[in-house]
């Protein structure tokens, strides 16, 4: 089956309703995939999800904001050339200090001392957390830390003005925050729910797309949180057979053809499946990996400002 991407459907006044997606097909094209899609504030928690809510915002969540706030000055730092150039336009740079500029600088403490005029290029990013609930997820208290890590992380990218999707895996999809139109606070708006049952990853990939080809940045990463291996209900659909096979040569690529760089956290075990992965014995060591990203930022943004001024 080959076919363009259709849009989100709207929710009719239903907590659950479908969304029309597309993967790649091994031979071309796309196929599309109808999958179930909710908004967490929308949804009752499930008994078993109370739990989890629970420690996630009595526990985890502040546990995981302190490790992220320790980031935080060098990310500020790192992103002042986004916040100059808004507010302050363009600088004089280049190699040669004129005299009356020098004067300024002496004066007025203006580091705009040069002749030649430039502006300071912007970090442009846009992440979006894609976390596994499904059952499985109960272990160790994994889901809890999971949430608790997309939280603290997208809290922190949130005020550097970084666009941040959040969504929840399973059965279907569940929106937990999203950039355009959700607030942050408290912890990803209150009490919600979510789909539980399955482990639909190749559909939140593709649902994942679709939101992120309506974002304008320079970088667009995905980060999957998982423990397990997806279902392969849509492998027939998309005419593979081998999921590991698909993912490498056929998935990521078409992920990469639309911009967007696809990140596989593994909690307990290895998403082999995924070109670029990590296997984490223990769920709260996902911060660290992200860190590792937020660390990323930051050296870009030493980059650009230095290259600024040399």
């Amino acid at each position: 089956m080959r076919a363009v991407v259709s849009e989100l459907e709207p929710g009719m006044g239903r907590a659950v309703s479908t969304v029309v997606v597309s993967l790649p097909h091994v031979e071309g094209g796309e196929s599309l995939i109808r999958i179930d899609h909710a908004r967490a504030a929308a949804l009752e928690p499930d008994p078993v999800v109370l739990p989890v809510l629970a420690a996630f915002r009595e526990d985890y969540g502040p546990r995981a904001r302190q490790a992220f706030a320790e980031e935080a000055g060098a990310l500020r730092r790192a992103f002042a050339a986004n916040y100059e150039r808004r507010e302050r336009g363009r600088y004089r740079s280049g190699k040669r200090v004129g005299i009356p500029h020098l004067r300024r600088y002496l004066t007025l403490d203006d580091l705009r001392l040069f002749q030649r005029l430039e502006a300071p290029d912007t970090l442009s990013y846009y992440v979006h957390l894609l976390i596994d609930v499904s059952y499985s997820m109960f272990e160790k208290h994994n889901a809890e830390k999971a949430l608790a890590v997309g939280y603290a992380f997208t809290e922190l990218l949130r005020s550097l003005r970084v666009p941040v999707d959040v969504t929840l895996y399973s059965s279907g999809v569940t929106e937990l925050y999203d950039h355009r139109t959700d607030a942050l606070e408290p912890y990803f708006g209150g009490a919600f729910g979510y789909l539980v049952s399955g482990t639909l990853e190749m559909e939140a990939l593709a649902f994942a797309r679709l939101k992120a080809d309506r974002v304008v940045a320079e970088r667009k990463i995905l980060v999957v949180v998982t423990d397990g291996t997806p279902a392969l209900n849509s492998l027939p659909a998309v005419g593979a057979s081998d999921l590991e096979s698909y993912f490498r040569k056929t998935l990521v690529p078409w992920l990469g053809g639309r911009g967007l760089e696809l990140l596989a956290i593994g909690l307990d075990c290895a998403p082999n499946y995924h070109p670029r992965s990590v296997c984490l014995t223990e769920g709260w060591g996902s911060v660290d990996v992200l860190m590792d990203l937020l660390e990323e930022m930051v050296r870009e943004g030493r980059r650009r400002r230095d290259d600024l001024w040399t």
